[in-house]
């Protein structure tokens, strides 16, 4: 890829950033990748999603116009750019179809208006043995023509940076997990419940501040306007980052993915699905037999005893239980 000096530059001094920027802090992450193609290109409306099982996107961070929308899970339909883009695992841009796949999904923000144009880009995690979809990134603008083939260059070049940047958080986690092998804990290393009890421990306790401080003000009779706006920035933002701390991937999920060969994940996909033998051998063009051994080896590089088991080691990923 090669961009314009000033892109390259701003890409560049970005990437370096995001590197550097505190670990689970998902909604400084999320705002650093918005507000970096907002130096580059129009930017009004702007969302992360990962891909859940059931169908469902879970959405820590959704802005449009300077609001940041509440956090939610919505379901998803097959016609929709989440299944494009799981199947075709590459960019959807408004100029593909002026818009029509776009329109059949949810609409976010001010519903009165529609985007005129969109990149909406899979977060693709290269560390498998096969690369996963594991969510999505969208930029829109109220404006037509907003975003040409570099600024999608751009878009998927910078969004590449925040998939390494969450994957280099679990890999982070596993090197822990190794230094403690062996020794006893009270919790298991990584995301265990008390890790996520602190998170949200902290995250209200700043809360409890700022309404600390905003009473004391009020008591002494001062002009709180300005800390009323800056408290609820603050509960959006903890909304924002709770919702992100809870609907990550667990690290035991996609530990257990990393070891599967790229046929092993495929199969490991319609099991999920509740597939058959048969009908994992009809999807694929191979042997009933050949799926056995296949499966054999996922029980056994997964250490489950049986195949229902499979689905509650991988489903955490975002696997579909239908």
């Amino acid at each position: 890829m090669t961009f314009s000096h000033r892109t390259a530059e701003t890409l560049r001094d970005a990437a370096r950033q995001m590197r550097n920027l505190p670990q689970a802090d998902y909604h400084l992450l999320y705002d650093f990748l918005r507000t970096t193609m907002g130096k580059i290109v129009r930017v009004e409306a702007f969302y992360v999603g990962f891909f859940r099982r059931n169908h469902t996107l879970a959405y820590p961070y959704t802005y449009d116009q300077g609001v940041y929308e509440s956090p939610g899970v919505l379901t998803y339909g097959k016609h929709g750019v989440g299944a494009w883009l799981l199947q075709h695992k590459r960019t959807y841009a408004y100029a593909q179809d002026g818009g029509r796949l776009l329109g059949m999904g949810h609409r976010f923000g001010d519903t009165e208006r529609v985007s005129r144009d969109a990149v909406i880009t899979p977060l693709i995690d290269r560390g498998y043995t096969a690369p996963r979809v594991i969510g999505l990134a969208s930029m829109q603008s109220y404006e037509p023509s907003s975003y040409d083939a570099d600024a999608v260059r751009a878009f998927e070049w910078l969004t590449g940076v925040l998939v390494v940047v969450l994957r280099r958080e679990h890999e982070d986690t596993l090197a822990l997990r190794e230094l403690t092998a062996g020794q006893p804990l009270l919790e298991p290393a990584g995301s265990s419940f008390t890790d996520l009890v602190v998170e949200m421990s902290d995250r209200l306790d700043k809360i409890r501040v700022s309404i600390t401080r905003l009473q004391t003000a009020v008591a002494e009779g001062h002009d709180v306007s300005g800390d009323v706006d800056e408290l609820a920035a603050l509960c959006t933002r903890v909304q924002q980052e709770t919702f992100a701390v809870l609907t990550r991937p667990q690290d035991e999920a996609l530990e257990a993915q990393s070891l599967l060969t790229q046929r092993e994940q495929e199969i490991s996909d319609l099991i999920c699905r509740r597939m058959g033998n048969q009908q994992i051998a009809d999807a694929l063009s191979i042997s009933v037999t050949t799926v056995k051994t296949h499966v054999y080896n996922v029980m056994q590089k997964l250490d489950v005893a049986q195949r229902s088991e499979i689905i509650t080691r991988l489903r955490p990923l975002g696997y579909d239980s239908v």
